[in-house]
């Protein structure tokens, strides 16, 4: 009698192995390695393994005081973006290149900027560092953006224009102050920090945002009119552009200041030549926490005769107690 074949159980169960991985195929699967260079220079992500075809993302983001270059491979940059993506085809090993960026002071662009600005920007740069404030200005088809830090009774501070980000109606500006540590040695030099960016070809009118970073919070800006004219009289936080004091005014004249007060609220008081309070009334900047424009029209053709000195006060007061601030005294001549 014939016997029958038998195979081996192992041998009946490797044949089947091998059959289901013939017809239903075996993935493949690819390591994805990604490192910074230099490593202090950023942060990567989306090292790891990955199936055969499978979406591989790839992000890159510099830190402070790098910026990316590109996406190197075998000596190559294979891609200039942050992110880079691809599907996983094989093993690959990719480098994020970070650059460390050159360190710029507002000196080095004082002197590089100096011999070139036109007379109408160097004076508004001069008049603008009595104070701490923001601004943009169109002259000539070019677009500059000025931030001045005041001024300083020592040294130590420091403002910095240390980004300039241009959207399609927006440019966004950052602004980085240094204030001097506590245990800092100062110097007794009075000093106004400023810094001054330039953007050629800008269309105009742009919106422009100015955001701080460092030692403040808050980059103060000016509304109210377009850039700062220069400053005639004032104390710290009320500044007069005109008229100049010791003026001779006629009966409709107006007074033009700035302000940066609580609630933006301004005061001010007409006084004739015998001292007697004759006025008072308020003005409104507006802007509380940035400089706001004003305007005073006092009352002088009801109450002061052609050819008298007068006075007018102007001044804020305290949130807290009502106490006067920032008293300025404007003494002028009707004609």
């Amino acid at each position: 009698m014939r016997s029958k074949l038998r195979l081996p159980v192992f041998i009946i169960t490797a044949l089947i192995l091998s059959t289901a991985l013939v017809l239903g195929g075996c993935a493949a699967e690819y390591q994805v390695r990604v490192e910074a260079s230099p490593l202090e220079g950023g942060q990567v992500e989306g090292d790891g393994v990955y199936q055969g075809d499978e979406k591989v993302t790839l992000n890159a983001k510099a830190d402070e005081g790098y910026s990316f270059a590109g996406w190197e491979e075998n000596g190559e940059i294979v891609s200039t973006t942050e992110i880079y993506e691809f599907e996983a085809t094989d093993d690959r090993n990719l480098r994020a290149v970070f650059e460390e960026k050159e360190e710029e002071t507002a000196e080095d662009k004082e002197y590089e900027y100096d011999e070139s600005l036109p007379e109408e920007i160097k004076e508004w740069i001069n008049y603008s560092r009595e104070i701490m404030l923001n601004q943009s200005r169109e002259y000539e088809d070019t677009l500059y953006l000025l931030s001045t830090f005041g001024e300083k009774d020592t040294g130590g501070y420091e403002v910095e224009i240390s980004e300039v980000n241009e959207n399609q109606d927006t440019i966004e500006v950052e602004v980085k102050y240094t204030e001097p540590g506590e245990d800092e040695e100062k110097t007794d030099e009075i000093t106004s920090p400023y810094d001054l960016e330039i953007v050629e070809d800008v269309d105009t009118p742009i919106n422009v945002i100015f955001e701080a970073t460092g030692d403040r919070e808050h980059a103060p800006e000016l509304h109210g009119i377009d850039w700062l004219r220069p400053i005639v009289a004032g104390e710290e936080d009320i500044r007069i552009l005109g008229p100049s004091p010791d003026a001779t005014v006629s009966s409709d004249f107006v007074i033009e200041g700035i302000e940066h007060v609580f609630e933006g609220t301004v005061v001010y008081e007409l006084y004739d030549e015998d001292e007697n309070k004759v006025e008072s009334n308020l003005a409104d900047g507006g802007h509380g926490f940035d400089w706001g424009h004003f305007t005073i029209e006092p009352a002088v053709g009801e109450e002061i005769d052609s050819g008298e000195t007068f006075m007018v006060e102007v001044f804020s007061e305290s949130p807290k107690d009502g106490e006067l601030e920032n008293v300025v005294e404007l003494e002028y001549t009707l004609e």
